[in-house]
């Protein structure tokens, strides 16, 4: 009998902590009769098994099935050990390190199917319970101090557990077992109802009653999340959501939606099967969908989203989020509380100091939220999803470098959409968004992101990488922290991005276009054509440069653009003055915009962002700039699938693409839609015409590759090459994966200098 007894310690790396792993673990080794151990480790998670040799080989082959949705498992190492014997199968204390934390955050987890069942079933004793949770759902990484992922770690080790949620924690066999989150009425946290003065004025069922109410009068309500506070109101009443524009000075940028089903949406909106899926993903991100125009369908109010066919839509991810649309019965406004692009807040006195006049009243709770996380955005090509920001429930995200680190690296991303990443050995992890770096609450989120960072993975740099850009904060900020520098120019950390994400680390040819990035030469670039392998960067091609007349306000302002691209074609003195670019200029701005246009000392730019802005203000659809990526959003708005039209021309000579020949063709252009049709279909050619060029596996990045419109012109033309293609899938192309390339190029002992 002995000789078929044997003993084995399995260890896993990779998202298995916070998601059910170790219960997993358990309850198949209690099911096939094995003794022994798991743990939580700062690696990850180990476990011992005990018992016969045939229970041990189908422990192996049963436990993928077993393990809960949201675990991952990156490594799975196990060797034999002695056989001992046990006492039945334990989950253990966390084994504690002094080394590096090397495990996967978990990620918070929209409520899950059996949660729902629960709290809507009258006799259950979590019937309408706002913070029911499971091993399968409920906040993770936003509720976490530090790791290993364990109750006291948490902000819920305030809440002592009463003994029926004792009971259900240690019971293998029930779907709480070893879930840190796990409370009820009795010993969870409290709701109440805040007024506009900050007085508590109901609690419980009848502040969730008050705060339906509130909405259903037109009202606007703050509401405690999982990663911060979202303003609320009714996505249908017009008044409501005018308000709220009003309120928040947000005039015309698209406010995200949140439907109280699957089938509710469907009577707003018309998802494809993938945007269906990403929906209801374990994150429930906000997804990027086309609106309903037919007879049967409802209509949102048109303040949602001026202008645009498609609505940011997501689902309710917590079960207060759920209760409430219950109650109310309409979709909602569900918008980050913050001003501007400024992070996400997360704690009610900075609300009341910050927002004391947008609010009507505030549905709170005293779970603290440990770590703020904005909603994600997803956006989805064909068959496959874009990440637009990555935020609750998909960050912090590891990843794997091709090409270890030397020393432990501080990554601190760029100017706009920042994230920050640390890396050490292969290992990179890449941070929730953080945001816009304009003001010092932002930067103060940054530094506090950074020591998150430290916190949770005992985390000391060695040296530092950033933006090659000296006026982007990051960039002052990492020359000031006496650790050896190491400086990636912009558009190359975003090819490296992809090329991380990929594993790749062969040559490929990047198109990295983007708005602004600082050039090698001390240029702004943003149409760059790249060579890239582990060794650095060679320029292929970029647009021929053009002015921006006023810098940086060119970015709010198309129509300087324009005016630009018209002295290039037309020389200062010949512009015509009555082209519709123009028309919101008056005759004596257009002689002195000219006149700048056309100084030695004007910045010129290579940008690709600001020949989208061009296109729009040529075709009279975008002058002035109402919020960022306005002009681009309204020429992906303008594009017919169904005309068949000829790409304007767009000549290459050497390394310059000359856009002065598309941009005369649109000023004639008469109808907007088939111009921006054309234009669309203009690209897709180029990108197709330079991969030929090269026949180098083709990489797409920068934030014009966050428009659907070009990211699936573009693959559909690229496919007929037989050439790899390779499109952010997991990181966004846009700024907020610079970091990630960052950390790549200092792996690569890459150092850029102007």
């Amino acid at each position: 009998m002995l000789a078929h007894l044997k003993g084995i310690r399995l260890h896993f790396t990779g998202t298995v902590q916070g998601v059910g792993f170790r219960p997993a673990i358990a309850r198949l080794a209690k099911e096939l009769r094995l003794d022994g151990e798991v743990r939580n480790t700062a690696t990850g998670v180990t476990a011992e098994l005990h018992g016969l040799s045939s229970a041990i080989e189908q422990f192996l082959t049963s436990l993928p099935t077993a393990l809960p949705a949201m675990a991952h498992i990156a490594t799975q190492q196990h060797n034999e050990i002695p056989y001992q014997i046990q006492q039945g199968f334990h989950i253990n204390l966390t084994e504690h390190s002094a080394h590096h934390i090397t495990v996967s955050v978990p990620p918070d987890i929209a409520l899950c199917d059996e949660c729902v069942t629960e709290m809507h079933d009258p006799r259950n004793r979590r019937y309408r319970y706002p913070f029911i949770n499971c091993t399968n759902c409920g906040p993770r990484y936003s509720i976490l101090h530090t790791l290993p992922y364990d109750r006291p770690a948490t902000s819920m080790a305030p809440f002592s557990m009463c003994p029926a949620c004792a009971a259900e924690y240690h019971d293998p066999a029930n779907r709480r077992f070893h879930a840190q989150p796990v409370s009820c009425f009795a010993c969870g946290p409290r709701l109440w109802l805040r007024d506009s003065t900050g007085q508590e004025c109901a609690t419980g069922e009848n502040a969730l009653h008050q705060a339906a109410a509130w909405i259903q009068r037109g009202g606007i309500i703050a509401l405690r999340g999982l990663g911060g506070y979202h303003l609320i109101c009714d996505a249908t009443n017009d008044y409501a959501v005018a308000t709220l524009r009003q309120r928040k000075r947000r005039p015309t940028k698209p406010f995200a939606v949140m439907f109280p089903t699957i089938d509710q949406l469907n009577a707003y909106l018309q998802p494809t099967p993938e945007e269906r899926r990403q929906l209801q993903h374990p994150a429930h991100p906000i997804v990027l969908i086309t609106t309903r125009h037919d007879d049967g369908a409802q209509q949102l109010s048109s303040h949602v989203a001026p202008d645009l066919p498609w609505i940011g839509a997501f689902l309710p991810y917590t079960p207060l989020h759920m209760l409430l649309l219950e109650q109310l019965g309409t979709p909602i406004i569900a918008t980050s509380a913050n001003i501007a692009d400024e992070p996400i807040i997360t704690e009610f006195d900075t609300l009341a100091r910050h927002l004391t006049g947008v609010y009507d009243a505030v549905l709170d709770h005293d779970r603290e939220i440990v770590n703020g996380c904005d909603d994600s955005v997803i956006a989805v090509i064909g068959d496959r999803p874009l990440p637009v920001r990555k935020g609750r429930g998909m960050a912090p995200h590891p990843t794997r470098l091709p090409i270890p680190l030397a020393v432990p690296t501080l990554a601190v991303g760029g100017q706009q959409k920042n994230t920050i990443a640390i890396g050490w050995d292969d290992q990179a992890i890449l941070s929730p968004h953080i945001g816009d770096l304009d003001t010092l609450e932002s930067f103060a989120t940054f530094d506090r992101m950074r020591e998150t960072l430290y916190r949770l993975y005992r985390f000391e740099p060695q040296q530092i990488t950033c933006d090659l850009h000296p006026n982007y904060d990051t960039t002052r900020w990492a020359t000031q922290q006496g650790l050896p520098l190491v400086r990636v120019q912009h558009h190359h950390a975003h090819i490296l991005a992809v090329m991380a994400e990929y594993q790749l680390n062969e040559p490929v040819l990047g198109l990295a276009w983007d708005g602004t990035g600082y050039g090698s030469d001390g240029m702004i670039w943003g149409s760059e054509v790249l060579r890239v392998d582990p060794q650095g960067f060679q320029r292929l091609a970029h647009l021929r440069p053009f002015p921006l007349p006023g810098g940086e306000k060119c970015a709010r302002e198309p129509r300087r653009s324009a005016l630009g691209m018209l002295c290039e074609i037309f020389g200062a003195a010949a512009i015509p003055t009555d082209d519709r670019a123009l028309a919101t200029f008056t005759p004596q701005e257009i002689h002195l915009l000219a006149g700048l246009a056309s100084k030695p000392t004007t910045i010129r730019t290579t940008s690709m962002g600001r020949l989208f802005d061009i296109a729009a203000s040529l075709l009279g659809l975008c002058h002035i700039a109402r919020h960022d990526a306005d002009a681009p959003m309204r020429l992906e708005a303008h594009f017919d699938p169904n005309l068949h039209v000829k790409p304007y021309p767009m000549p290459i000579d050497g390394m310059l693409i000359d856009p002065r020949p598309m941009a005369r063709a649109l000023m004639l252009e008469q109808n907007p839609t088939v111009g921006a049709t054309r234009f669309f279909h203009t690209l897709a050619k180029l990108i197709v015409t330079l991969a030929r060029q090269e026949g180098l596996p083709v990489v797409l990045c920068g934030g014009v590759f966050q428009n659907r419109v070009l990211c699936t012109l573009a693959l559909e033309a690229l496919r007929e090459t037989g050439l790899p293609i390779y499109l952010p899938r997991i990181y966004p192309p846009n700024d907020g994966a610079l970091a990630l390339g960052q950390l790549l190029a200092a792996a690569q002992g890459i150092q850029e200098k102007r």
